[in-house]
C-alpha cells in the first residue's frame, strides 16, 4: 500500500531480486497487470501499463526529491530489512537486554537503528536531518524462517520530508505472503514499447 500527496494505491507485486545488482517488480491491481519496475545501480525505470507511458529517475533526483541520499542499495536494504549503512568504529552503540541501539551519522543526517539482541535482526531505523523536520522511521515484524534466515514479512515505512513544492508525507506499508531464496537464474522481463510515453 502506498499513499502520499498524489496516490493511494493498493496493489499486489512479485519482487526479484539478484543482490546488489538489479530489482525487478510488477504490480497488479484487482486482477490487472498495472505496471514494472526495474531498478539497477544506475536508475528506476517505472512503466504504468495502463496509461502506456514511463519515467525514469537517475538516483540524484529521487535524492533531491526525497532530501535524503538515495541509492541502489538503500532500496535493496529496506526491501530486505538490512542495514542500510555499515557499522564503523566511529559509531555509537548502546546495549540494554533486549536490543542494541546503533547510532551513527551520514553527513547532515543522523540514524538510530535497533538489532533485536536474540536474532540480530534489524527492527527500526530512524533518519533525521540535522536542520530541518524532514524524518523517516522503517519498522520490520512478523519474522519468520526462510531457510536459515530470519526474515521480515511485514515493513512499514513513513517519510516526512519537504521539498521545494512543499512538506509530504509518504507512507508504505509491504506485507510479504511468501518469500524465496533460489540459486536458479532470475529471469527479469522488462521492455518499454514505442508508443509509450516518457513522462
Amino acid at each position: 500500500n502506498y499513499q502520499d500527496h498524489e496516490y493511494d494505491v493498493k496493489a499486489k507485486a512479485t519482487i526479484r531480486i539478484r543482490k546488489d545488482s538489479l530489482m525487478w517488480l510488477n504490480f497488479t491491481a484487482v486482477g490487472v497487470s498495472g505496471g514494472r519496475c526495474l531498478i539497477n545501480k544506475d536508475s528506476l525505470t517505472l512503466i504504468n501499463l495502463l496509461k502506456k507511458e514511463y519515467y525514469v529517475f537517475d538516483y540524484e533526483e529521487l535524492s533531491k526529491q526525497f532530501n535524503y541520499p538515495v541509492t541502489y542499495d538503500v532500496i535493496q536494504a529496506v526491501i530486505l530489512g538490512n542495514m542500510p549503512k555499515k557499522i564503523v568504529p566511529e559509531d555509537k552503540v548502546v546495549r540494554n537486554e533486549e536490543f542494541y541501539k546503533v547510532i551513527q551519522n551520514n553527513g547532515p543526517f543522523k540514524l538510530e537503528r535497533r538489532v533485536n539482541k536474540r536474532t540480530m535482526k534489524l527492527e527500526s531505523v530512524n533518519i533525521r536531518q540535522a536542520w530541518t523536520q524532514n524524518n523517516a522511521t522503517i519498522q520490520y515484524s512478523n519474522f519468520v524462517l526462510v531457510e536459515d534466515h530470519a526474515f521480515a514479512f511485514r515493513g512499514l515505512v513513513n517519510l516526512l520530508y519537504e521539498s521545494d513544492l512543499g512538506k509530504f508525507i509518504t507512507n508504505v506499508d509491504i506485507e510479504y505472503n511468501k518469500v524465496e531464496i533460489s540459486d536458479k537464474d532470475l529471469k527479469f522481463p522488462f521492455s518499454i514499447p514505442n508508443k509509450y510515453v516518457r513522462r
